[in-house]
């Protein structure tokens, strides 16, 4: 991933919520997500707040930022940060900012008590044989509203 969007996604991983303006007013106990996908010669992670911005960052230097201006997209991040408070219990306390292997998925639940973190392999997360396939598809939800929202404009 370019420095500048490691250094956008590893502000986020390392935000302080009060800082953001975020203090549950969600009634959730998960202020953010994200979920880093990498593939052969790259990653790409998707940022998704209590407040609606969301933002999709790729190793190749392209993605989308500011899709948090767009209805459709709200909906979809309020829906996956949704899914993800329901997972997060589950999670492993983490402070690592590492990306993942090829063929794997790892979710960050930005919790107000702490970060989270999951892996999965990907190919199980599409098959739906990991538990935390909701999340994933949840996710590209997001990730489709993003494209949709976005299509024709120029992205960042």
């Amino acid at each position: 991933m370019s420095d500048e969007r490691l250094d956008l996604r590893g502000r986020i991983l390392h935000a302080d919520p009060a800082t953001l303006g975020f203090w549950g007013s969600s009634g959730r106990e998960v202020w953010g997500a994200v979920m880093d996908m990498a593939f052969p010669g790259g990653v790409a992670s998707l940022v998704s707040l209590e407040d609606g911005t969301t933002s999709l960052y790729t190793s190749t230097g392209g993605g989308v930022l500011g899709g948090g201006a767009h209805q459709p997209v709200v909906e979809a991040t309020q829906a996956f940060l949704d899914a993800v408070a329901v997972y997060a219990p589950q999670f492993s306390a983490t402070d690592t900012d590492e990306l993942p292997e090829p063929g794997h998925v790892r979710f960050h639940a930005l919790a107000f008590d702490g970060r989270r973190g999951a892996d999965a392999e990907e190919s199980e997360l599409q098959a739906r044989s990991h538990e935390l396939w909701p999340l994933y598809y949840s996710g590209h939800q997001v990730i489709t509203a993003l494209r949709l929202a976005t299509e024709g404009s120029d992205q960042a």
